[in-house]
């Protein structure tokens, strides 16, 4: 017990440091978080909701490295997929440990599934390159 008390100031500062450190990300985390969440869960209008508030769609989780559209794909909410595609979400945007929507759409998914959002993926890439060699 002697050495506890002993090492308790120093125990103390680290965990402050640390809270000062991860305490940033904590609250990006609870502010980008939401759509995230709403990915998650399905909740295709407060997915809707926070695109329409100005969430980017391509976040970050700066707790796992994912984009919303990761979080879709994996827990296989394909409408959900579907929106945030056509938002702007890249099905080749890697998360933070380099995996796809792409690689888990393959692996998570119904094949149908999964050549669904390939097909609209391609879709959307193309009329993006119209648009850009029209302008």
């Amino acid at each position: 017990m002697e050495t506890f008390v002993k090492f308790l100031p120093l125990i103390i500062v680290a965990l402050l440091l640390f809270v000062a450190k991860e305490g940033y990300s904590i609250f990006r985390y609870a502010k980008q978080g939401k759509l995230h969440e709403a990915a998650r869960s399905g909740r295709m209008d407060r997915v809707r909701e926070c695109l329409q508030a100005g969430y980017p769609v391509n976040a970050i989780d700066p707790r796992f490295g994912l984009t919303p559209l990761h979080v879709a794909v994996r827990n296989g909410h394909v409408e959900i997929a579907k929106l945030l595609l056509r938002s702007g979400a890249g099905l080749d945007d890697p998360s933070a440990q380099g995996i796809t929507p792409r690689q888990w759409a393959s692996q998570y998914l119904s094949p149908q599934a999964d050549e669904d959002l390939r097909r609209l993926s391609t879709k959307l890439q193309d009329e993006q390159e119209q648009l850009s060699i029209g302008a």
